[in-house]
């Protein structure tokens, strides 16, 4: 007897639900093909620079480039080292990496903001650091920014920094343009002194009998931070101690010395002392002046003899810093 084999129908439902799905995934495959194609086509339109062979610009190119802000600094020179180039994608432009360039090279500049004044115009914002004054290392003269970098260096020409205070005494002994200019410490000292010297100077316009601060002073000695000095036109030396109280410690200067000139006349040198104001207590507070006639002790060993301005035999400085010349 021979066995019936059993023939499957086919299910016409089962098909079209197979044909659908292929159908679906055929749709999904071109439409994830298009949005590839479609993507690499605008990125290509919109982000990669013209072609350099034919100056062919980006789609959407930079039209022009800005410089905004007073700065010693050409405006040529600051676009050129940005990188940002006229002709590439305005979505291209690489805003950190630009600033980051332009603070390198150019050590004056300490605020950068670059954006669009327009879609195709780049604009680059630019504002230049406040100068404090200036130090020596390494044969130059290093000018000193408030954004704590070394922002030129001078030739030693003379024994001060031309136009600048002079901080004396500070670390490192090595210094590099637009590198640290000095260690924290003695930048934290420094700013306390200007602060307190602006104060004397606000103080001086509403009280005749007070002595304005932000002139005069040509020196700060901070080489030993227990004995910080001051020089005051290079007639006065005014011992100031420690950090402690440095603030309390300028107003007291600006109210002394004029008593200083009026009682030993505007030419007298000498040491106004407020070494004792660096203590806490306050029951031994006083300034005590003394003529440099009466000055018995001989200058610290660490005032070396300096080189001159006239050109003619000058030796720069090596290890020993420059002091400043008597008046």
């Amino acid at each position: 007897m021979k066995k019936r084999t059993a023939v499957k129908k086919s299910d016409p439902a089962a098909k079209r639900k197979r044909r659908r799905i292929s159908r679906f995934h055929l749709v999904v495959t071109l439409f994830v093909a298009i949005l590839v194609l479609g993507g690499a086509t605008v990125f290509m339109l919109l982000f990669m620079p013209g072609s350099s062979s034919n100056d062919q610009p980006a789609v959407f190119a930079v039209k022009s480039v800005e410089v905004v802000g007073d700065t010693r600094y050409s405006r040529e020179a600051i676009i050129g080292v940005s990188g940002i180039k006229v002709g590439q994608s305005v979505f291209s432009v690489d805003k950190r990496k630009a600033s980051e360039k332009i603070r390198e090279a150019f050590p004056y500049i300490d605020y950068i903001d670059i954006g669009n004044s327009s879609f195709d115009t780049v604009t680059i914002q630019v504002r230049e650091t406040e100068v404090l004054g200036a130090r020596y290392a390494e044969g130059y003269w290093y000018v000193v920014g408030a954004n704590g970098r070394a922002v030129e260096a001078l030739p030693v020409e003379s024994d001060r920094p031309p136009r600048y205070i002079y901080f004396k005494g500070v670390t490192p002994e090595t210094c590099a343009l637009g590198g640290e200019a000095m260690d924290e410490r003695s930048m934290g000292i420094v700013e306390t002194l200007l602060k307190a010297f602006e104060e004397t100077a606000a103080a001086a316009k509403s009280d005749g009998r007070r002595m304005d601060l932000t002139t005069g002073i040509v020196e700060i000695d901070m080489t030993d931070k227990s004995d910080i000095r001051l020089n005051w036109n290079n007639r006065v030396t005014v011992a100031l101690g420690n950090e402690t109280n440095l603030p309390h410690k300028i107003a007291v200067v600006s109210t002394t010395l004029p008593l200083v000139l009026e009682g030993h006349g505007t030419l007298t040198q000498g040491v106004l002392d407020l070494r004792s104001y660096s203590d806490e207590k306050s029951d031994n507070d006083m300034a005590v002046y003394t003529p440099q006639e009466l000055l018995t002790t001989a200058p610290p060993a660490t005032e070396t003899t300096q080189p001159t301005g006239n050109g003619a035999g000058t030796t720069a400085p090596t290890a020993a810093e420059p002091t400043a010349p008597a008046a």
